[in-house]
């Protein structure tokens, strides 16, 4: 179940938990069986490595960050659709916060 739920696309961020926690998509057993997608390098210079996994991470924080945004607006949005500002008749007995200096 976890494993699962690591591996698929989350609504709000747009990614996979396991990418951005890695900075690569989780592989499956099918990848054991049939070995690695083909745009993956077998075995890169560890340089290269770290420069392009830090990039990676790096391009995807950013647009995590923009979809993360982008979520909590909707969500507002649709929250906000749903409540009613509240009126009050003269003389009704209301709760009044008087904050402690």
């Amino acid at each position: 179940m976890a494993f699962a739920y690591r591996a698929s696309v989350q609504e709000a961020t747009r990614f996979t938990p396991y990418f951005l926690m890695y900075g690569r998509e989780a592989r499956i057993p099918a990848d054991l069986a049939y070995g690695p997608p083909p745009d993956e390098p077998r075995s890169p210079d560890p340089v290269e490595f770290v420069d392009k996994q830090r990039t990676t991470l790096h391009q995807a924080f950013q647009l995590v960050r923009q979809n993360l945004g982008r979520a909590a607006r909707r969500r507002k949005q649709q929250y906000d659709m749903r409540t009613r500002e509240p009126t009050y008749l003269p003389n009704s007995s209301v709760w009044v916060l008087v904050p402690r200096r």
